[in-house]
Order: C-alpha cells, then structure tokens, then sequence
C-alpha cells in the first residue's frame, strides 16, 4: 500500500493532568475515537528504491457539526521491496467540531508520524478546548498515539 488514506478528521485525545470534573469518559472517548479517525491510516509497502513526498491539506466536516483542518507534510521511502517507511507531521486544527457524545471542540494539536510497512503511528500533543452541550468549557492538553486507527494515552485525564 502505497496510498494514504485520510479518514474523516475528527480529533482530540486531551489529558488534563488529571480527570476533568466536567466531562465523562465517554467524552474522553469521543474525543479519542475523533482524533483516530483524523489521522492518515496506512503506510507504505512494496515498491523499491521510491521516495514519495506528500503534502496534506484538508477540511473535513464533523458529525455533529463544525470541521478539523489536517494540514502538514508526510514522506514515504522505501530503500528495498516491501522495506518502507513514513515519517512526518501533520497539524491539526477543530473548529467547533462536535464528537459523537456532544462534546464540541477548538483548538490545535501537533503530531509526528513514523511507521514500517503500511500501519502509521501518530504521536499527537497540544491542547484543545472541550465545550459540554450545557455550555461548560474545560482546557484539555493533548498526550496520546494512534496507530492502527485506535488511540492510546490520556484523554481528559481518562486512560484510553
């Protein structure tokens, strides 16, 4: 697989130093599964001595209303046949973008992605604002991996 694939952005796996009062694990999680989706999916695999260099710009519309930007660049080289590997960063950026559980957010999140074969893995740090359907607000900051399309980490404080 050569092609990366950018699904559905929706973003934010947020760790508050700590659970946040305000909002639930299942926000934790909706927010988590959102960030999972944002990130490119594959890798790269099976082409030899190829250097593919691709620069990602692009708006996706969230479920629930509002829209994340992906922007950034990812380099894709393959030394041998089936030996290949990706590296890059992509910013992230939600506009209002409301998750599945009704958590609405804004903010920026940085990521650096690394991989070997067609499975990426994405480190994704910053800090987002977590609005609640009752208007309540809380900072999150961002500390998690995806892989896989699945996160791992802290959201809002909640291991996922």
């Amino acid at each position: 697989m050569r092609n990366l694939i950018i699904v559905g952005v929706a973003l934010a796996a947020v760790a508050c130093g700590g659970t946040s009062s305000d909002l639930s694990r299942a926000d934790a999680q909706s927010i988590g599964d959102a960030i999972a989706a944002a990130m490119p999916q594959g890798g790269a695999g099976g082409s030899q001595d190829l250097t593919l260099s691709s620069s990602v710009n692009r708006t996706v519309q969230c479920a629930g209303g509002g829209s994340l930007n992906v922007s950034g660049s990812l380099v894709t080289s393959c030394a041998t046949l089936f030996s290949c590997s990706t590296s890059g960063s992509l910013s992230l950026t939600a506009n209002g973008c409301a998750t599945s559980s009704g958590v609405s957010i804004d903010g920026s999140l940085s990521s650096s992605f690394s991989s070997r074969g067609i499975t990426l893995s994405a480190t994704v740090s910053g800090t987002l604002t977590a609005k609640l359907p009752d208007g309540t607000t809380a900072p999150c900051a961002v500390n998690a991996t995806i892989s896989g399309g699945k996160v791992s980490g802290s959201v809002c404080g909640y291991a996922l």
